[in-house]
């Protein structure tokens, strides 16, 4: 996951349930707290949700590097790690990172195991490009 100012990226493994039902109770359980806190009246989100099926491994690895690096593109941190409100410090194991929400088996597959080289080898694949260019296609 990635929580930027203005939207958010997930990357969800489906199991019954449909991704519109998922992000609706999502949004409307978040829409509800946040008018609540702050003492809001109109929607917190806008446009509908995009959701892309991921049918081959490389392109999981790709979405995974695209969503961990859209802070760095976007300007606001120079390094995925420097971003704490993203899934990047628990995937390589940050000791600043106190958020345990990824489920392992998840990591398992996208890393291959959880041993310390699948971890560098992920961070080498997500930070060898120095310029972050990257597309989602």
């Amino acid at each position: 996951y990635c929580l930027m100012p203005n939207h958010c990226h997930l990357h969800v493994k489906r199991n019954t349930d449909s991704i519109s039902t998922v992000i609706h109770w999502l949004q409307t359980s978040h829409s509800v707290y946040f008018n609540k806190k702050y003492k809001h009246f109109s929607p917190v989100f806008t446009g509908r949700f995009k959701s892309i099926l991921i049918q081959k491994e490389i392109y999981h690895r790709q979405l995974s590097k695209y969503i961990h690096l859209n802070p760095v593109k976007a300007g606001v941190v120079n390094t995925p790690q420097d971003y704490p409100y993203s899934s990047y410090g628990e995937i390589i194991g940050d000791p600043k990172n106190t958020v345990k929400i990824i489920d392992g088996r998840a990591m398992r597959s996208l890393l291959g195991n959880q041993t310390g080289a699948a971890v560098i080898q992920y961070r080498r694949f997500l930070e060898e490009d120095h310029l972050f260019e990257y597309s989602p296609n």
